[in-house]
């Protein structure tokens, strides 16, 4: 949980290592806020793996989400998604890449929550 914070120029990755706890969940959700330097599409792939004690993750890159946002020029876009656990106990956000060759993400951050409830 928390926040995690990232840049990420134009067609290239960002290494990201955010680890998030997902215990006793089926999925999780995902906060991610977004400023560029220019307006247009963007295309952002969070490379996710998995582990059952946050201890070992899987050695190859096990889950991908993309996301497709719409930039206002500078303004912040956010967008929730959520993620499947797969009856894991911990996601790790790997690295994100910026696949859009005309955008940097100049400001980036993720956010899960901290706290849960059984369900």
């Amino acid at each position: 949980g928390g926040d995690k914070t990232f840049t990420c120029a134009a067609v290239s990755g960002t290494n990201v290592g955010y680890t998030i706890d997902v215990r006793n969940q089926t999925s999780v959700p995902l906060q991610i806020e977004l400023m560029a330097d220019a307006s247009g599409a963007y295309t952002a792939s969070l490379n996710l793996q998995y582990s059952v004690d946050g201890s070992v993750f899987a050695n190859s890159l096990s889950g991908s989400r993309v996301l497709a946002i719409a930039f206002n020029g500078v303004t912040k876009q956010t967008t929730v998604t959520n993620i499947p656990t797969y009856g894991c106990a911990y996601i790790y956000v790997a690295s994100i890449t910026n696949a859009t060759a005309s955008i940097n993400v100049t400001n980036g951050v993720l956010k899960a929550p901290v706290n849960y409830q059984a369900p």
